[in-house]
């Protein structure tokens, strides 16, 4: 074999070795992070009592601002149609 042959070899041989040792990397990761699952629940529970929270919280004022707005445009529009 040449020596051009022979690097190309060495570089797949490498580009493989480098590939399986991110899978296992990615294999362990996922392994140990499949014991928090029960705290990655709460935790997301917690988010979605927190948002429902603030949404309930935010519906008044964008009610007002929804209704304050319509007033004024027809508030505009009689105005004009009267001059």
């Amino acid at each position: 074999m040449t020596n051009a042959l022979r690097k190309l070899g060495h570089a797949a041989r490498n580009r493989y070795a480098h590939a399986g040792a991110g899978l296992t990397a990615l294999v362990v990761a996922g392994s140990a992070s499949a014991s928090d699952t029960s705290a990655a629940e709460s935790a997301i529970a917690a988010i979605e009592t927190e948002a429902s929270t603030m949404i309930s919280a935010a519906w008044p004022v964008v009610t007002t601002i929804v209704a304050g707005l319509v007033g004024i445009k027809l508030f505009k529009k009689f105005a004009n149609r009267a001059s």
